[in-house]
């Protein structure tokens, strides 16, 4: 018997699948641009060998590789939705359709559903949802879809916090091999610490001070724990490294125009 798919009484469970030795897996091909990021072509997990057991552990598993598949998407790929989004909006106003709904009228909405169908068949059907694997369609059809769908608000392209670091140590200039290594090291926790403090990689409009105040609180806790003896918080290095938490996210709403 080859690999299975695990399946409720109610729904099918994506990405589970049963071998032959009755073994439930959480199976996911890793899209091909990501590959080289994350250094794997497919996702592998062992979820149990009940039924139950692979229900109660594939929420948080799931959870975990949505999140690391977003918090994976490179900074060029915001920058071209951002494009694809402004472009849509000119194309639909350029035929008369609506780029705030899903179509004024029945005529409108039965056009804007038989241009999802042609985009949609020219890519492999997941045999359990019957639509494409959302990882497999290219930025621009994914988002004409969502915009034919309900217009083009529903696309979201603004950038993250993850967006705004990422871009930050791709645009800063230090020649210094040594000085940038500590350099990305440090924005590097910077990050890690705000996105452990917000909870998840949330677009920079949802940021707000208390989020910063937890962040300078975190950070003089770090650094209490590393020197106990010294009594004193170092407040010159942790107003540098707030200094550059908010010189990146400055940054990204600057560059994004957001």
């Amino acid at each position: 018997m080859g690999p299975q798919t695990l399946m409720t009484r109610k729904f099918m469970i994506k990405y589970v699948r049963i071998d032959s030795r009755g073994n439930y897996k959480y199976r996911r091909r890793v899209p091909a641009k990501l590959q080289p990021a994350l250094g794997k072509k497919e996702f592998v997990k062992l979820l149990g060998t009940t039924d139950t057991e692979a229900m109660q552990n594939y929420g948080p598993y799931h959870e975990h590789i949505e999140k690391l598949l977003t918090l994976t998407q490179p900074v060029s790929g915001l920058a071209e939705l951002l494009a694809v989004k402004a472009a849509l909006e000119v194309q639909f106003i350029e035929v008369q359709a609506d780029p705030f709904s899903s179509g004024r009228s029945d005529d409108e909405r039965l056009a804007r559903s038989e241009t999802i169908e042609g985009i949609l068949q020219t890519y492999p059907l997941d045999p359990m949802t019957g639509y494409p694997d959302p990882q497999d369609m290219s930025l621009k059809d994914s988002a004409t879809v969502k915009a034919l769908q309900s217009g083009v608000h529903a696309v979201s392209a603004q950038p993250t916090i993850k967006n705004a670091f990422n871009l930050y140590l791709a645009e800063r200039d230090e020649p210094d091999d040594k000085k940038k290594k500590s350099l990305t090291n440090r924005v590097r926790r910077i990050e890690r610490e705000l996105l452990k403090i917000v909870g998840q990689d949330v677009p920079l409009s949802e940021l707000r001070r208390e989020h910063a105040r937890k962040l300078r609180d975190q950070l003089k806790a770090q650094k209490r724990s590393k020197t106990p003896d010294s009594g004193f918080v170092k407040l010159s290095a942790v107003k540098r490294n707030l200094g550059i938490a908010k010189t990146v996210v400055n940054f990204a709403i600057r560059e994004y125009d957001c």
